[in-house]
């Protein structure tokens, strides 16, 4: 046979209710010079046989049966088998929707020239918001990238998804990066997160083009989600088998020259682990939730958590907040003072103060509502803890914060005092405020030490209550945007 177009990678497990119409669906497509390398992940039903079943007497599918391993080891030892052009992952529970869907995928990477090309999809089962919840995250459009942009826009930015589907691949690339990741035995969370990583690391040119559904991703069935734990035990060990995945990214990142801010990244790599494992605390038994973040201690960086558990507090209900706050007693005890300072000292400039905001429980001290999306409202009186950066003791620097002022008007001026929280260090600035528009104010660094204190007072706060009949009756006083260091 000689070097097919496209190649096919699927790992196999325990999926014998739906893996026919998977292999049905690429045997009928109008492209046939393809590979389908099936790689049957020590299947304890019947889903081996029906990998010999279309493997047999063709030249189009080929099995490999193997010890369970997990699906990155599958996948790696598919991908060593491949010879194509290019390249896909499916998983054997999907299907392709359309008899020319492959050729279509050949078509838009052969005409865009590029390393990985992402395209749509569709979702089948689940509830509609649910569908429509993948479909956002999978359907995103990013346009063209080049180099470290990728893995920069997809773990830093989240402009696109890391699942290795709904992608094409040029093959080259695909098995270089293979020949350089390591095998993570019984990694069952996070292997797209780990290996879409990977290869990443090794294109150059990535581009997203808005297509007709070319894929079909069934919600609820996977691989990854369809076996149930044996034990509360098992669950929180088989997710925190993550870090493995993580610390073999970071060795991948630091083992190369990258001109962007590896510290960023990996930071960023922590923290997105952490509060992924920090949300399915909530999703177990009250009784049963110190034990699961003992052993998240026992793995990720004990900052990563604090600040994952902040993000946690500030994204979801109001009525979880007693759970969060539980998790918080044990993860930050209130006599570890240097903690939280090191928490705060992480806190770089600019910040966007919104939901993404992961330090904000620290940097807002006191008398603040929940962040929302872009920003945070104040209550009349509230308190910011703001870190000062090392080179600001021999730099001129100020921190420029930028607000606006809830209710403020040519007919209802509105005044907002800003003063010193530090003993030693007077300073006070009075603005007034006469409209809706953003203020910057400028707040002076010189003689501060590690941390600077600014207490905030509006004494004419009001709610939309009582100012024009809406029914939030939070009292409102600025609306804090973001925070700027300026060196002058």
């Amino acid at each position: 046979m000689a070097q097919p177009v496209l190649s096919i990678v699927i790992p196999v497990y325990n999926a014998e209710n739906y893996l026919r119409e998977c292999l049905e669906s690429i045997k009928t497509q109008s492209l046939c010079e393809i590979e389908v390398i099936l790689v049957d992940d020590g299947s304890n039903d019947s889903s081996g046989t029906i990998c010999d079943d279309f493997t047999r007497g063709s030249s189009v599918f080929r099995v490999i049966h193997t010890e369970n391993s997990g699906a990155v080891c599958a996948r790696l030892r598919g991908i060593a088998e491949t010879q194509g052009t290019w390249l896909i992952f499916m998983d054997p529970d999907d299907f392709l929707p359309t008899g020319d869907a492959l050729r279509q995928m050949v078509a838009l990477i052969e005409e865009s020239d590029v390393d990985i090309l992402m395209f749509h999809g569709d979702v089948i089962g689940g509830s509609e918001a649910t569908r429509d919840g993948i479909l956002r995250w999978f359907n995103r459009d990013p346009g063209p990238l080049i180099g470290e942009d990728i893995i920069w826009q997809c773990y830093m930015e989240k402009a696109f998804a890391h699942n290795l589907i709904l992608k094409i691949f040029r093959g080259d690339i695909v098995r270089r990066a293979a020949g350089h990741t390591a095998e993570i035995f019984s990694l069952v969370y996070a292997e797209d997160y780990y290996l879409f990583f990977c290869i990443a690391m090794f294109a150059k040119y990535f581009t997203s083009v808005p297509t007709p559904p070319l894929y079909a991703y069934r919600y609820g069935s996977g691989i990854s989600t369809k076996e149930r734990y044996l034990t509360l035990k098992e669950y929180f060990a088989e997710i925190c088998s993550g870090y493995k995945a993580l610390y073999k990214m970071k060795e991948v990142l630091l083992g190369r020259p990258w001109e962007k801010n590896a510290n960023d990244i990996l930071e960023k790599l922590d923290l997105d682990s952490a509060f992924r494992y920090c949300v399915r605390l909530l999703k177990v038994e009250e009784k049963d939730r110190i034990c699961g973040l003992k052993m998240l201690f026992g793995q990720w960086p004990r900052l990563a958590i604090i600040k994952a558990l902040a993000l946690v507090y500030k994204n979801n209900e109001h009525t979880w907040s007693n759970i969060i706050d539980e998790l918080f007693r044990l993860a930050v005890p209130e006599t570890d003072p240097a903690l939280i300072n090191s928490i705060i000292g992480g806190v770089r400039y600019p910040v966007a103060v919104g939901n993404g905001f992961a330090e904000a429980p620290y940097v807002l001290q006191e008398g603040w509502h929940n962040t929302e999306p872009k920003h945070v409202w104040s209550k009349s009186d509230a308190k910011l803890l703001l870190p000062v950066p090392r080179d600001c003791d021999t730099a001129t620097c100020v921190l420029k914060l930028f607000f606006w002022v809830f209710g403020a008007g040519p007919s209802r001026p509105v005044d907002v005092l800003f003063s010193s929280g530090e003993q030693g260090w007077a300073w006070s600035e009075k603005i007034t405020a006469t409209s809706g528009d953003a203020i910057g104010l400028n707040i002076p660094l010189t003689g501060a030490n590690d941390l600077r204190s600014i207490n905030i007072s509006i004494p004419d706060a009001t709610s939309p209550q009582l100012l024009n009949g809406s029914r939030d009756n939070r009292t409102l006083g600025i609306a804090l945007q973001r925070i700027e260091l300026i060196k002058l």
